[in-house]
């Protein structure tokens, strides 16, 4: 009876490391389950979950399998109470539409991957309002729409920065899909 091999310790470092992208992401949906408190008392939910996916899928796609993206989409529908799948097929469909179309935004200002993410997210917020006017039955006020639609506009950045700083301290470099 064949023992089973154990890790190199060298290889262990690498293997945690791989799974700071997909880490990063489940926090981001948790964290979804924090509204901002805009005026009028109106809660805000900016979609952190999409922001961390196109930054990983642009700078390191090889760490983020499509099935993980896919069950983290329904754990944030699950912990966030909305519709099960519909955070689901935003995530995998962004990673997806961003594969054939990332060389577009490696070694670029950052000014044309924020304008890359505002297309995005434009897509996904007409998406979500869409899919929950057709639940509903009927149109409704689209005023939650563009405040999260803004709210993920303004707080990407920040996002991308924490990302970043991920990246550079935590994420293995080999294997870098380029």
């Amino acid at each position: 009876m064949a023992l089973p091999q154990r890790i190199p310790r060298h290889r262990w470092g690498w293997t945690v490391r791989s799974g700071v992208p997909l880490g990063c992401i489940l926090m981001l949906a948790l964290m979804s389950t924090l509204p901002l408190r805009m005026p009028h008392d109106l809660p805000v939910v900016p979609d952190l979950s999409l922001m961390a996916v196109f930054y990983w899928t642009i700078y390191r796609p090889d760490l983020l399998p499509i099935s993980a993206l896919f069950v983290i989409g329904l754990i944030e529908d699950c912990v966030t109470g909305g519709s099960l799948g519909v955070t689901s097929l935003m995530l995998v469909g962004t990673h997806g539409m961003l594969l054939g179309q990332r060389r577009v935004f490696l070694g670029k200002p950052f000014a044309l991957t924020w304008w890359g993410f505002a297309l995005v997210a434009t897509v996904a917020s007409i998406l979500r309002y869409l899919i929950a006017c057709w639940q509903i039955g009927g149109f409704i006020s689209a005023t939650q729409a563009l405040s999260q639609y803004i709210a993920t506009l303004v707080l990407f950045p920040l996002i991308v920065a924490l990302c970043v700083g991920l990246h550079r301290r935590l994420v293995p470099t080999t294997g870098a899909y380029l």
